[in-house]
């Protein structure tokens, strides 16, 4: 399904989209079969090392040595990191890969020339003509929005926002917190929606 509306105010700031798989320790060494493949619209590459750090309040019958001993374990993670000069990033992990734009307004809307779905198409289809994956075990596409409103009220929201709150029920004016989630299943896919 395209979605054709054009939407006046565009709200999106940064979109991201994520595939998890089984961790793959082939990937590292076909990494740099990616990187050529992708170089035209990801020139600007780095390698960058994650590590997580444990922060713990214990009681006197803990056993900091073990607690210690399991955040070792989880040791460095490789990140192979790809940029783009026009704002989008792609991250490649043994584990997922994901990408970031800032330049994106749409996904795929047929009367924009950067529709993030293209991206997504080019980089994901190069990586799986590579890499061969398994099994996915997630597939996310996430908005960061900056979400002005300026004046607390109905009329205002309406202008930038197609809500799904109640407001007719519940005046935004009186509103101390609205928060709306719906999760379904279809087969064994989830899809979570929140807002």
């Amino acid at each position: 399904m395209i979605t054709k509306e054009v939407f006046p105010n565009p709200v999106v700031k940064k979109v991201i989209f994520q595939v998890r798989f089984p961790n793959l320790f082939s990937i590292e060494k076909m990494i740099g079969d990616y990187q050529m493949e992708i170089m035209d619209c990801f020139p600007n590459s780095q390698l960058l090392f994650q590590q997580n750090f444990l922060v713990a309040s214990v009681g006197a019958k803990t056993d900091l040595q073990e607690i210690q001993d399991k955040a070792d374990s989880a040791g460095v993670k490789k990140i192979w990191n790809f940029k783009s000069d026009t704002g989008i990033e792609l991250n490649v992990h043994t584990d997922s890969i994901d990408i970031s734009s800032t330049l994106h307004k749409t996904y795929n809307n047929p009367k924009e020339e950067n529709r993030f779905r293209d991206t997504i198409a080019f980089a994901i289809g190069k990586f799986l003509s590579i890499v061969r994956i398994p099994k996915l075990t997630r597939i996310g596409l996430r908005y960061i929005d900056k979400c002005p409103i300026e004046s607390k009220d109905n009329e205002t929201l309406k202008k930038w926002y197609n809500s799904t709150f109640p407001l007719k029920r519940f005046p935004l004016g009186d509103a101390i917190d609205f928060n709306f989630t719906a999760r379904t299943k279809k087969g064994k896919c989830f899809l979570k929606f929140s807002e």
